[in-house]
């Protein structure tokens, strides 16, 4: 059996967090004498999609993103790798996509995740569509 059957029309579906990470650029320095910060896709069915994406898998991503900045940067984030979309819903109610600051230090590293109404956490079931999820040789869920 293979692992990705070629009768499915996407290889992976990620559901769940995709968010925003700010690493700082200086490494073992401090937080407050960091000066600058390198941006990533954070999440782990943000992070698991897009290393499948990168093994030249077809992926799909189902999550919701605030409608701001932040959330449509992770948009074209996956339409830049290939990820189909157009299962990301942009939330306008007032909630946040998740946002993740840290140091880059080997110990005693300061990591802080803002989370408070985070827009994934805001997808309803009733917003997810089975007959994209069926399309799907594998899925996770977190």
């Amino acid at each position: 059996m293979a692992l990705f059957p070629e009768n499915r029309k996407i290889d992976f579906i990620a559901q769940g967090r995709a968010g925003l990470d700010l690493y700082a650029s200086e490494e073992n320095t401090d937080f407050n004498d960091v000066i600058s910060f390198k941006k990533f896709i954070g999440g782990s069915p943000g992070n698991i999609t897009a290393m499948t994406a990168a093994l030249g898998r077809k992926t799909g991503l189902i999550t919701k993103v605030s409608d701001d900045l932040i959330g449509k940067y992770v948009i074209s984030y996956f339409d830049s790798i290939g990820t189909d979309t157009s299962q990301i819903i942009k939330d306008n109610s007032g909630s946040r996509t998740s946002l993740a600051i840290t140091e880059m230090k080997p110990e005693n590293c300061g990591v802080i995740i803002y989370r408070n109404n985070a827009s994934d956490q805001q997808l309803a079931p009733e917003e997810i569509n089975e007959d994209y999820i069926a399309q799907a040789a594998g899925i996770v869920i977190s």
